[in-house]
């Protein structure tokens, strides 16, 4: 049994990060988990959760609460070339952030608000199979 059977008979929640490569979603594997009914794919711009640059995130979640899936879920429109959150133009993550540091550097952690929100999907998920005490 392999280790996404595994985890859809178990029920046991679970979140894939995927950095916006589509490549991953077109593996014969993730096809066939897509047309599960508890996994879902979502995609995040991380300038909607706090950051100047609109760098895509997607996930692929399985036995969450669609719910809680949705708060994940943020694409920006960039309507303009602006950001649908600050208005302003996104930051492009090439060159020097201005202190020695690159901003590919700079945008490699997650923002703290997609953070919290991934814990507590996963928290949520799990307390409700009562899988943490």
């Amino acid at each position: 049994m392999c280790v996404r059977d595994w985890f859809l008979r178990c029920v046991t929640p679970f979140i894939v990060e995927n950095p916006g490569n589509r490549f991953l979603r077109l593996l014969p594997e993730l096809v066939a988990l897509l047309q599960h009914p508890k996994v879902v794919f979502v995609r995040c711009d991380q300038c909607l959760v706090g950051t100047r640059w609109r760098k895509m995130t997607c996930f692929l979640a399985g036995n969450i609460d669609p719910e809680d899936m949705v708060k994940l879920t943020c694409k920006c429109s960039s309507v303009g070339g602006r950001c649908d959150r600050t208005h302003l133009r996104h930051q492009h993550l090439i060159g020097s952030d201005g202190t020695g540091g690159s901003w590919t550097s700079r945008a490699q952690n997650y923002p703290k608000k997609l953070v919290n929100t991934l814990a507590q999907t996963i928290f949520n998920a799990a307390a409700a199979r009562k899988l943490c005490r």
